[in-house]
Parts: C-alpha cells; structure tokens; sequence
C-alpha cells in the first residue's frame, strides 16, 4: 500500500497505545463541540442542538419501484396534484434496491411563514447514491421564485435544514445524493432553521442552498445566463477558449469558506477513525466522505473552481479511502468463515465493488486492493440452494421435486450456477393408471441480487444490520415430464405435471425476459441457514408448498 504522500500515515504497532489515545482525544474533542456522526448519533436520538419537524407521510400514495444499477424513475402525486418525479442514474447503486417514494400531506412545526408547497420522503432513509439523482417538484400552482424555501431533514423529521435547488429556474428541482426527505416552502428571507445545524455536512447543504437561492434569482433576472455560461474570446492560433463568467467567479468565491470548513471536521474524523481502526467509525467516516465527494458532484460551477481549490482534501480522501476499504475487508474475512452471517459476506461483496469503483484511470493502486478484496471475498461467498417442492392434487396425482445447486457469487457478472432437478416421489391417484417414466431437468440460478448499497451509518458489525440483504434469486427450475401408462389399453401419455403447475403457481413472478421466477421477500434465517423462502398456495383443488434455503457455504 502506497503511503508516501498520505497525511494520514498508520503508525508502527508499537505505538497501539498511543494511537488510540490520539483517537479518543480527537473524538472527545469534537463531540464537545457539539458534532455528532454516526455511532455516537444513534446514542443521542433527541439532539436539542437540531431543528425538528413533524412530516405526516401520505402512505396510501407511496410508490415502490425496484431500481437496478442501470437507474430508474418513480413517479408520485400527491393529493392536491402535486407531481413528484425521482431520476436515478446508472451506477448510482452498488446493487439492485426497493425504492420508496411517498408524498407528504403535511408538515408540523415547519419554520417557515408562507408554510409547504411540497414535501417528500424517499425510502430506504440513508440510503446513498455514487451518482446524484434528481429530484423534480411539480406543484400545481406556480410559486413566486422569491419565496422558495427547499428544505431537507433525516429520518421522521429529525436534522430539519435548507437544502439548494439547481440555480436553473426553470424547474423545482434537487440534485441529491442521499434518500431521506426533501421539501418545498414558501417564505422570506428571514425565514431560517430555528436553530443552526451541528452536523457539518448539514451546515455544508444549507450554506449552499442560500447561495444557490440567490443565484436562482438572478438567472431568473437575466435568462441569457442559462444558455451563456462562458464568454468566449481568440488565442493566437485562432481557436476559442473558455473563459470564466464573473457571476461564477463570485459563486465560486462564496462557495469555498463552506467546503473548506466543513473538511476541516471530515479530515479530523479520517485521522482519528484510521487511529483507532473501529469498523463502525471507519465505515461511518466513509460514508461522510462519500456523501461529501458526490454532494460536490452536483454543484453547477463545481468545475469551473472546486476542483482545483479542493484538491489537495479529494487527495487525502483518497488515501482514506484505500486503508479504510483494506482495514474493513480484512476484518470482514477473519467473521466469515466462524460466524456464518449473511451481513459478512455481503459486505465483502460491497468492499469489493467500493473499491473496483475507484480502479482505473490515474489511480491503479485501487486496482491491487480490489484483487486483494476479490481473493478475501471470493471463498466467503460460495452458497448453496436447496428447492424442494411439491404440486398434489387431491383427485389426480402427487408430484414432489428438489435439487441442491452450489454457487459462487459472480462479482463481475451474474451469478450462475446449475445442479438437476430430480424427482423425489411421483403418486397417481388415479384407478388403473401406472407410471411408465419420470424425467427431472436442469435447475438453473439465473441471478442472485444482494443489497449491497450503502447506508448512512447501517453497516456496522452487531448494529442496524439488514435483516433481509438477499434482494432476489433469479431461477428457472426447467422442464419435468412423466409418462403415464393405462393399464386396460396399454396408451402411454407424456406430461409435464410439475413444471406445468408450477407455473401457474408462479405467474406473478415471471420475468419473460429471462424464461425464468424472479423470488423475492426472503426471510432471514440463522447459522449456516441465510435465507429462506416458502409458498403455500392453492389453485382450486390443487396444492403447492416449496421452500427454497440459502445455506452458506465458505471455502477454506
């Protein structure tokens, strides 16, 4: 690992003493000043340094759409018209996630005086995004431009404070990089949070907005600056070149007290997190950094200036990053094999796509750490499928089936494994009618999707574990057949008495795409046993009960 130019430079192991003292000063020392993050957050549910408010969510309005890593859209109204439309990108997502969007009918304790326009909660609450979606309000009635109030909080109505909306006025819209709840209002310049935010990134988003609010107005005031961001003027060979608008001098000039202040609080956290090499600090601080970095992403002038003046923090989240990702992989492999836990396995799945995220380009050492993690994660994620299922009807026959499939999940294409569907037992209840031949077939996982997205402070060992991380298991059980012999005339009939039922059990989890039974809504099991799905159905007279098991399987 290359440490030479990091700031952030492990010590000698000699001096473990010293560097967790070092690292217990530091946290001291912010948590008098008032900051919180993660862990030491969840202890204090009610922080009487945050403005709250009271959202009422309109849940008979929610929509839940399962977003892939190839992005998506979801679509929500509200009561009174108003159109709420979230766009993900690609690649915002480690994996596929159940995305929740629901309108909010009304805000309690909200401070500002001309009251909500719109409101909205976005669902899993910390779920983060490597690219920034955006987030579109559509009021039915149009609101004055000098009394829009865009707003944010976390989880019910916790860390109430101004979030900016894109300088373009011709829209209501957010560029965001967290799901939580987002919103609306009208009001003045006056109107501000009762009281100021005491989380950095907070103080970071609500800086912004006010800049960007002010901004907003004036392209509103002068349009022609929506379609002439830069002038342009001739060097001496002829050719056009950029060059930078005074307004986004001034915008970039206001910016940067705001970003440098609130690394100021990252870097401390870094330091101390890589001192005392707690897994849920270190993860705590990584997703801070990856809330920073990509909350930089969706500044309009980001490029024209940030860029540059923050280089030297992006280098030192970088170096970070690196030993971070190492120190959590490392510790993730020693829990694997022992403890049997889905959360384990996940999590290294999750390493491994961190890191290969940042592979490439400039930055080849990520590359060496990703094959480190691939090699930790790979015998760790070796599982096992049990199926086992059986279709009787009462008046006709008994059918009962299973296979057992081994597989290795495939971090760099779908996950793909089969193993034969066997025949258990055949019974016809029908007089006089005998079985001539059973046939089984090939069952094939198609597909196996983790939730290995990132949570604001959701992944730390023995707290806030997911209790269901298998997402679904893409499967084609295949074709079965029997030949079914009469004994008074000797006519033998082909059939496909499973599979046929099956299907029809099984419709609504179809992906015709694929030929194949999209399962979801696993249930979490214990021990070697991860995850489990069962069905109990009836189709008139005739009966199905599979169950599918998840066993984990690690390899030495």
């Amino acid at each position: 690992m290359n440490t030479s130019e990091s700031n952030l430079k492990i010590r000698d192991p000699k001096h473990q003493t010293v560097r967790r003292v070092i690292a217990v000063c530091i946290l001291c020392s912010l948590m008098a000043a008032g900051q919180s993050f993660g862990p030491v957050q969840a202890q204090k549910e009610a922080n009487s340094d945050s403005a709250n408010i009271t959202p009422a969510p309109d849940l008979s309005r929610s929509v839940t759409a399962t977003i892939t890593t190839q992005g998506g859209t979801i679509i929500a109204t509200a009561s009174d018209g108003t159109r709420f439309t979230l766009t993900i990108p690609p690649a915002a997502l480690l994996g596929d996630a159940e995305v929740t969007m629901t309108p909010v009918a009304y805000v309690d304790e909200l401070p500002l005086s001309g009251g909500l326009v719109a409101a909205v909660q976005l669902e899993p609450e910390g779920l983060l995004l490597w690219e920034p979606a955006s987030l579109t309000f559509e009021p039915p009635a149009p609101v004055p431009l000098a009394e829009e109030v865009s707003f944010a909080w976390h989880k019910a109505g916790e860390r109430f404070h101004l979030y900016p909306l894109q300088i373009d006025p011709s829209s209501i819209t957010m560029k965001i990089v967290r799901l939580g709840g987002y919103g609306v209002g009208r009001g003045t310049d006056a109107d501000d949070p009762s009281v100021a935010p005491p989380d950095p990134q907070d103080k970071l988003e609500e800086g912004i907005a006010k800049i960007f609010r002010e901004e907003r107005r004036h392209w509103f005031e002068n349009p022609w600056l929506s379609n002439n961001r830069y002038g342009l003027q001739n060097t001496v060979l002829g050719k056009k070149k950029k060059k930078k608008k005074k307004w986004i001098l001034k915008i970039c000039a206001a910016q940067e007290p705001n970003w440098m202040e609130s690394f100021s609080y990252i870097r401390a956290l870094m330091i101390a997190a890589l001192e005392s090499k707690d897994e849920c600090l270190l993860r705590d601080v990584l997703n801070r950094v990856l809330q920073w970095e990509r909350f930089a992403r969706i500044e309009e002038v980001f490029d024209d200036c940030l860029k540059d003046a923050l280089s030297a923090e992006h280098k030192a989240v970088r170096d970070f990053r690196l030993k971070a990702l190492e120190i959590l992989a490392d510790k993730a492999y020693e829990r694997c094999a022992n403890e049997h836990k889905l959360e384990e396995a996940t999590r290294l799945i999750r390493l491994f796509i961190e890191a290969n995220r940042n592979c490439g380009g400039d930055d080849p050492i990520f590359c060496d750490l990703t094959e480190r993690i691939y090699q930790k994660a790979r015998g760790c994620n070796t599982f096992e499928l049990e199926f086992e299922s059986v279709i009787d009807d009462p008046f006709a026959y008994e059918s009962h089936v299973r296979a057992r499939v081994p597989f290795q999940f495939g971090f760099m294409a779908p996950t793909q494994a089969t193993a034969p569907l066997e025949y258990y037992s055949f019974r016809v209840k029908v007089p006089c009618i005998g079985v001539a031949e059973v046939k089984g077939s090939t069952f094939r996982i198609v597909d196996v999707e983790f939730d290995v997205n990132v949570r604001d402070g959701g992944d730390c060992p023995g707290a806030s574990e997911l209790e269901t991380p298998l997402v679904s298991m893409t499967i084609d059980p295949g074709r079965t057949s029997v030949t079914l012999v009469d004994c008074r005339t000797g006519e033998k009939y082909v059939g496909d008495h499973w599979s046929g039922a099956f299907t029809g059990f099984h419709l609504d989890e179809l992906d015709e795409s694929k030929t194949a039974f999209v399962i979801r809504g696993w249930s979490k099991g214990s021990g070697t046993l991860l995850a489990r799905k069962t069905y109990i159905r009836t189709m008139g007279p005739i009966q199905e009960g599979t169950a599918l098991n998840l066993f984990h399987r690690p390899e030495p």
